[in-house]
Parts: C-alpha cells; sequence; structure tokens
C-alpha cells in the first residue's frame, strides 16, 4: 500500500490558548493542533493576540499571533484584521506550502482569502452568529454596521466553502432552516475530541448538593429555564444545603441593559439569593476542581452545537441533566449515561434534579457509566484520523476540480 503523504495543515482562528482562550472552540483547535502533531502532519495556527504581534512554536505547532482587540467595537479594525490574516495566509501558501485551511465559520477570519484561495479551506461549524442571535435575540453583540457584515461574511464562507464539517447531527440538520441555498450534503460529521487526561474524578466533596450550571449567562444557554426551576426546587425539598452554582461571563448585557447576574437575581425570591453564586470567569486549570465539587451538572442550552462542558463533567464522573436540543443528545444515552430534558420546561428539569438529589446512588452509577462512554467515543487518537480522512478527500476532490 501506498503511504500517505503527511500534510500542512493550517487552521485560522482568533481564538487559540493561552492568550486568546475564549471558549469551546479554542479548546478544540488546541487539541485539533497538537494532535495532528503528534499523527506526524505539520501544523500552522493563524490566531489573534491582545498584546502585540507573535511568532513562536508551542510543542511543535507554529502559531502566529496578530495584534487585535476582542469583541471588535468598529468595523474598519475589524476588517483590519481579517486582511492581515489574509496576506499571511498568501504568504504562507506560497512559501511553506500549506495543503489545507481549516477555520471555524464564526466571525469569517478567512474570508479574503477564500475568495482567491489555491488551496481547499474547511469550515468547521461551531455556531454562527446567525445562529446565535436567532437564540440570543435579547443581545446585541457588536455595533450594528458589525453585526451585518459578519451576517454577510459568515454566510459568504459557509457557501463556498469546499468543504464543512459538523461535530453533531443536530447542526448540520439544522443548518438548511438559515442557510436554505446550502447543500447539505457538503457537510460531514466529525465530532470534537476531548483530552480525556485533563478531567478526572477526585470527588472531593462526597455530600455536596451543588448544582452546577457552567457556561455563559445568556438566553442561549437556557439559563432561565433554570432560573425558574431553582425556586421550585428549593421549595420542594426544604435543604438549606442544596447551593446553585453558576460558572461563566455573566456581564453581556440585554436591550435593557441588565446583565444576566442581575435578571436571575430578579427571577428568584429574595429568601432564595444565599443559595446562588457567581463565580464568574475561572482559568480553565481550575473546572476539574469545580466539577469534583459538584453533586450535578446542567447543560439545559435552547441550542447548543457540541457544549465541551458536558464531555468534561462526565469525564469527571458527574451526572448531567441536557437540553434534548444540544449535541449532548449524540453524547449520552438517555436514562443510563445522563438525563434529557425540554429546554423550555423548567418543571421538567427542577423534578430531574429533585429525583437524582432523592437517589443518588443512581446519580453516581450514571456518572462512572458517562466517564467509560466518553473515554471509548471521544478519544482524540481515534477522533483525529476521522478529521485527516476530510483533509485527504477535500484536498483530492479540490484538486481534480482544479484540472
Amino acid at each position: 500500500m501506498k503511504k500517505k503523504k503527511k500534510m500542512h495543515i493550517c487552521l485560522v482562528n482568533i481564538e487559540y490558548p493561552q492568550e486568546t482562550s475564549i471558549g469551546g472552540i479554542s479548546t478544540y483547535q488546541k487539541l485539533l493542533a497538537d494532535n495532528l502533531i503528534k499523527k506526524g502532519h505539520k501544523v500552522t495556527v493563524i490566531a489573534g493576540s491582545f498584546s502585540d504581534n507573535k511568532d513562536y512554536y508551542d510543542g511543535g505547532v507554529h502559531v502566529i499571533r496578530i495584534k487585535c482587540e476582542f469583541p471588535f467595537q468598529s468595523l474598519s479594525k475589524f476588517i483590519s484584521y481579517r486582511k492581515k490574516v489574509d496576506k499571511i495566509l498568501s504568504k504562507l501558501v506560497d512559501e511553506e506550502k500549506i495543503d489545507i485551511i481549516e477555520t471555524p465559520e464564526i466571525s469569517a477570519d478567512s474570508i479574503f482569502y477564500q475568495k482567491k484561495r489555491t488551496i481547499p479551506i474547511v469550515v468547521k461549524l461551531h455556531t454562527s452568529y446567525r445562529i446565535w442571535k436567532f437564540y440570543n435575540n435579547d443581545i446585541n453583540h457588536f455595533p450594528v454596521d458589525i453585526n451585518d457584515y459578519i451576517l454577510n461574511k459568515e454566510d459568504e464562507l459557509i457557501y463556498n466553502a469546499d468543504k464543512i464539517i459538523s461535530c453533531s447531527n443536530l447542526l448540520k440538520e439544522l443548518m438548511p432552516k438559515f442557510y436554505k441555498k446550502l447543500d447539505i450534503n457538503k457537510i460531514e460529521v466529525v465530532p470534537n475530541p476531548i483530552d480525556i487526561d485533563s478531567f478526572y474524578p477526585t470527588k472531593c466533596n462526597h455530600n455536596s448538593k451543588t448544582i452546577l450550571f457552567c457556561g455563559s449567562i445568556e438566553k442561549r444557554k437556557g439559563i432561565y429555564t433554570l432560573a425558574k426551576a431553582i425556586p421550585y426546587i428549593l421549595n420542594k425539598c426544604n435543604d438549606p444545603s442544596i447551593k446553585f452554582r453558576f460558572i461563566g461571563n455573566y456581564k453581556n448585557i440585554d436591550q435593557n441593559g441588565i446583565c444576566g447576574k442581575e435578571k436571575i437575581y430578579k427571577m428568584i425570591p429574595k429568601k432564595y439569593h444565599h443559595n446562588i453564586e457567581f463565580l464568574g470567569i475561572v482559568p480553565y486549570q481550575k473546572l476539574n476542581s469545580y466539577y469534583n465539587d459538584a453533586f450535578v451538572g446542567i447543560v439545559g442550552s435552547l441550542f447548543d452545537n457540541f457544549p465541551y462542558v458536558a464531555l468534561e463533567q462526565m469525564l469527571c464522573e458527574l451526572p448531567i441533566i441536557a437540553s434534548n436540543n444540544t449535541g449532548v443528545k449524540e453524547m449520552i444515552v438517555d436514562k443510563e449515561t445522563g438525563l434529557l430534558f425540554d429546554p423550555l420546561d423548567y418543571k421538567q428539569l427542577a423534578n430531574l434534579i429533585i429525583y437524582l438529589l432523592n437517589n443518588t446512588n443512581e446519580a453516581k452509577k450514571m456518572g462512572i457509566k458517562a466517564r467509560k462512554s466518553i473515554i471509548c467515543k471521544y478519544n482524540p487518537d481515534k477522533i483525529i484520523d476521522f478529521n485527516i480522512d476530510v483533509y485527504e478527500r477535500t484536498i483530492n476532490e479540490f484538486n481534480r476540480t482544479k484540472k
């Protein structure tokens, strides 16, 4: 059998650890880059920097950082950053023999290079701004001119992609609703990998009754369904040791000038405020400790493509209760390795939490089964081979089309 050629892959996204480690995209990018290197491929990353332009190697990965602001507050700076990406990409393709580019759809960082590309571009779906806005219609994340520009450029990037990867069937099936002209056959489903060594059970607090929410405090994350469930649970259980802990950015302002934290406090009677705590954004390295200090994790998004927090929590043997409109429903077996609920039904969520509080042995068994399942299904060594296969086929198809 002919030995396959090793590739040079360029990953383009403003988010990349540690400096611009903002969310799940940066977690994915880092895992992808490191594991492609382990497979013998060459990887260059083009990412943002909050300080200066930088060019260095990180464990074999060539990282090029472009100074920028984030989130962008002016259209000129938004466009300027993407023009700098285009300039660097053009040079790399000519001088470093890049074979293929992977870039997320969100914010369309590679849009200017796509128009003149001489190598294929794979667009990785995370959650486009168009979909994010649909589920977060109470927040204006960008000024109006940037908002409209992003929507237009993301559309362009998606429609003109040589290949599209989605990490869940859920998002693949949702795309035609938002992108009417998109050929769904262009989308392949490859789940994200998880670093199975970074999250593990320690169970430092065996008697915990902490219900954990980890994610941005915003409408899309289903946070207001959980807020409605809190007084229902506390009233039914009459147990002052039950706590609700929120980890994540709570400073997003809605159209009335109210942040998520303030809105939740307004929804919950004052007599229960001492049962709630907001920790804000915590260092990634401390998440394992918080997961192990909890009794159950809630992933209640109105929509979420592939929430890493679910995988991380399950690796810590934390039982999770998740929305049935997220990629989590592809990760778990309902009532066996987790529980699913309707993200708009706060009573269903509340009753599932109460059920686990009253059946701690079952909750523990569920967490143990979940960890075993995740290790088997999302091991990076196995998942990255699927990415490599998509890259190789996309390069071959692109080259045939050129001829």
